[in-house]
């Protein structure tokens, strides 16, 4: 029995069926000591899988060795001697991912049962072909060299874009952290700002209010004071009216008679008759009989008095202790004056 895969020329290699199980076996010891991430993405389900379950996937396995990354791995696993399996397993895997000259040949022929074909000499048209094909994957070669060479062009690529968006990231995050800054001090100068506003429009509140009381506190003191010179004006007029009268009662009585005018120096109380007191209004009373007699009178202190007329405003004070004095001063006979 014999397994086929495709080889770089698009032609397909017979492989024995021990040959294919050979590298079957290569891989699968790979696929299992090989931690998943490490492996490439081609063979990267077939991880864990026991031997016997690789049979079904051994076409996909297989034809995985045309790509470049994966014999790339596989020989950097055989490289470091880390496989276990038979010496003569890890060199077919060492051919298939290597690839020197005429490893077609070696893997087809690996297990093969000799022939007589096949230890004949090859006739010539079969020469040709086989320099053919040896033409054909030189330049499959080649175009994969090459493309290896572009893979590699790209990564570089790629390595440097990744560092240059990265480092356009972090500007871009410094540039956000700067006008996010900014803008809470933006947020923090318009905040002053309102402050400063509201603290004016409060001040400018107060200053109207003070005012219009100054302007209402003028306009009752201007009612206030227009009060008063009304009311000085009347006491005017009431204190020449009294003064009025004052002097009709300071006018002599045609029937009393006239005291001498006795020298300037003190002058000596009146005696208080006999078994009263100073204060006792029988003493009043007999004072105010005695001939040449003149009742001075403190007109506020009577006013003011617990028997005064405390009820009443100044102006009715006044007017009612000259009327009571006026009329005591005509029923005694004297003169009376009321300061």
């Amino acid at each position: 029995m014999s397994a086929l895969a495709d080889s770089p020329s698009g032609m397909p290699l017979r492989l024995s069926e021990q040959a294919a199980s050979a590298l079957l076996r290569a891989l699968g010891a790979y696929l299992r000591s090989t931690p998943r991430r490490e492996l490439p993405g081609a063979l990267r389900r077939f991880h864990g899988l026991r031997q016997a379950a690789l049979g079904s996937h051994a076409p996909q396995i297989l034809s995985a060795l045309d790509l470049e990354d994966v014999r790339a791995r596989v020989s950097e696993y055989l490289q470091e001697g880390r496989p276990r399996r038979a010496r003569s397993e890890a060199e077919l895997l060492r051919v298939a991912v290597e690839r020197p000259e005429g490893w077609m040949e070696k893997l087809e022929s690996h297990g093969a049962t000799p022939t007589a074909t096949a230890i004949a000499e090859p006739p010539p048209r079969a020469r040709e072909s086989g320099q053919l094909v040896e033409r054909e994957r030189k330049k499959v070669e080649a175009a994969r060299a090459g493309e290896r060479r572009a893979r590699e062009r790209g990564r570089a690529v790629e390595t440097a874009s990744t560092r240059t968006i990265a480092a356009l990231q972090d500007e871009v995050g410094a540039l956000k952290a700067q006008v996010g800054t900014a803008l809470e001090a933006e947020a923090e100068a318009q905040q002053r700002a309102a402050k400063l506003v509201d603290d004016k429009q409060r001040v400018e509140r107060k200053r109207r209010r003070d005012l219009e009381e100054a302007r209402s506190s003028e306009k009752d003191l201007r009612a206030k004071l227009k009060g008063v010179k009304r009311e000085l004006a009347a006491s005017r007029a009431q204190t020449k009216e009294l003064e009025r009268r004052l002097r009709a009662f300071e006018r002599p009585n045609p029937g009393a008679p006239v005291r001498p005018a006795e020298p300037g120096g003190p002058r000596r109380p009146l005696a208080v008759p006999h078994g009263l007191f100073e204060d006792d209004p029988s003493t009043l009373e007999g004072w105010l009989g005695m001939t040449g007699v003149m009742l001075i009178v403190d007109g506020y202190n009577v006013s003011k008095h617990e028997g005064g007329f405390k009820a009443l405003e100044l102006e009715g004070q006044r007017e009612r202790v000259i009327d009571e004095v006026g009329r005591l001063a005509s029923r005694k006979k004297i003169v009376a004056i009321v300061v």
